[in-house]
C-alpha cells in the first residue's frame, strides 16, 4: 500500500510518508462516511507512520544480523577447514 523504501529510506521521507497516509485515510472517509475530525486523522497518521517505520526498521536490522551471521560462519567454516587439513 504504501512504498516506505521509495520514499527516502531509513533515514527520509517522513513527510512525503504523512503525506500519502492522509491522501489514503481521506479517501476512506469520502467512501465510508466517517466523521473524524482533522486532528484525529493527524494523530493517526502520525502513530500509523511511526508504527511502520518501527517494523521496517526492525525488519532491516534482522536481516542485516541474519545475512552477517551466515557469511562469519561459512567464513569461519573455511577456516576450520583449512585448520583441519
Amino acid at each position: 500500500m504504501i512504498g516506505l523504501a521509495d520514499r527516502g529510506g531509513l533515514g527520509g521521507g517522513v513527510y512525503n510518508d504523512i503525506v500519502s497516509i492522509e491522501i489514503i485515510l481521506f479517501s476512506y472517509k469520502f467512501t465510508m462516511k466517517l466523521d473524524l475530525n482533522l486532528l484525529e486523522y493527524k494523530i493517526l497518521t502520525l502513530n500509523f507512520l511511526i508504527i511502520l517505520k518501527l517494523i521496517y526498521w526492525v525488519m532491516i536490522i534482522l536481516v542485516y544480523i541474519y545475512m552477517n551471521y551466515n557469511l562469519l560462519r561459512f567464513l569461519l567454516s573455511g577456516v576450520n577447514l583449512k585448520i583441519r587439513k
